[in-house]
């Protein structure tokens, strides 16, 4: 699979902290290095299996719900002021 260039600037990449067990990172790794792709990719890919599957069985109100809390917190990530890095040298 050759690398794809993505254009994410409507939807910017933010750091965000993500903590696994060891147990699932093992995992991750695992998955991720079968199929030849990044942690990141496989973690996109499997939130949007879930969030699939979940829609298929959710009533009205928590459809509503998370619509409300998704809207919620990507007004919340657009507004956190990035944090810069330094080089490293």
């Amino acid at each position: 699979m050759s690398p794809v260039l993505v254009d994410h600037s409507s939807n910017p990449i933010r750091a965000a902290p993500l903590r696994l067990r060891l147990q699932q990172w093992h995992r991750l790794e695992a998955i991720a290095k079968t199929l030849d792709r990044s942690r990141n990719e496989v973690i996109e890919e499997l939130l949007a299996w879930a969030e699939e599957d979940w829609r298929k069985g959710a009533t009205p109100a928590q459809l509503a719900s998370y619509e409300k809390h998704i809207k919620a917190a990507q007004g919340e990530s657009s507004e956190a002021p990035t944090k810069k890095t330094r080089a490293k040298k």
